[in-house]
């Protein structure tokens, strides 16, 4: 178990417990995590044990630690607090692994940078670049020559087509679908189930039912 990266998940909800899936998922085909425990900011959940692990803390305790071999994942599915958590730690020199389902399709033509989640049934087709801390869930497929930036969320069952640019902190509900060639601005909430048909300005709501987007 030494050779193994330590990981601690930071939230211990939904997002939390499908990540430790996926670590033990991933353990499966090639044993490389060995995970300690959560990281939760909710004082309800101190000292519980969810499926299994211990909450150790909260993100100060994990400030507080002074184990640089530990690695992190910020299992946060809401761009602006998984960026909020990140700025917080960044300081520590954590590791920050990408985690990538072992059922997922990933061409060998696609970057994939530090932080990011891909989890099972994924379809990631060529030239993509995906950036730090994104997060592709259940079953969302990404179209050839996509640049999907830092911090960006597809939700369950999502289809950025070809030659999409998302840009950071993009948050796509369950079901979204772009056309292809599109730009979506910084920030946004893209609403479940929404088509996309025309580019996306920055700090936008898009909701499918009246298929308009507003500034916030």
């Amino acid at each position: 178990m030494s050779d193994l990266l330590k990981i601690i998940i930071i939230g211990a909800g939904g997002f939390g417990k499908e990540a430790l899936s996926l670590v033990n998922d991933c353990n499966k085909v090639k044993k490389e995590f060995n995970v300690i425990g959560f990281v939760d900011d909710n004082i309800e959940l101190q000292k519980k044990i969810i499926n299994d692990l211990p909450v150790l803390g909260n993100t100060e305790w994990l400030i507080s630690s002074n184990d640089s071999s530990i690695g992190c994942i910020i299992a946060i599915g809401e761009p602006k607090i998984r960026k909020e958590i990140f700025e917080k730690i960044r300081h520590k020199n954590f590791k920050f692994p990408k985690i990538v389902h072992p059922s997922s399709y990933i061409s060998q033509f696609t970057s994939i940078e530090d932080g990011t989640v891909v989890q099972a049934g994924v379809k990631i087709s060529c030239n993509i670049k995906l950036g730090k801390f994104t997060y592709v869930n259940f079953n969302s497929v990404v179209g050839h020559d996509c640049i999907l930036n830092d911090f960006v969320t597809l939700s369950p069952n999502c289809t950025v087509n070809g030659e999409n640019i998302v840009q950071e902190g993009v948050f796509f509900g369950s079901g979204a679908v772009t056309r292809d060639k599109i730009k979506i601005g910084k920030w946004c909430h893209i609403g479940a189930c929404s088509v996309i048909v025309k580019n996306i300005p920055d700090n936008s709501l898009f909701f499918a039912a009246s298929g308009t987007s507003k500034n916030f």
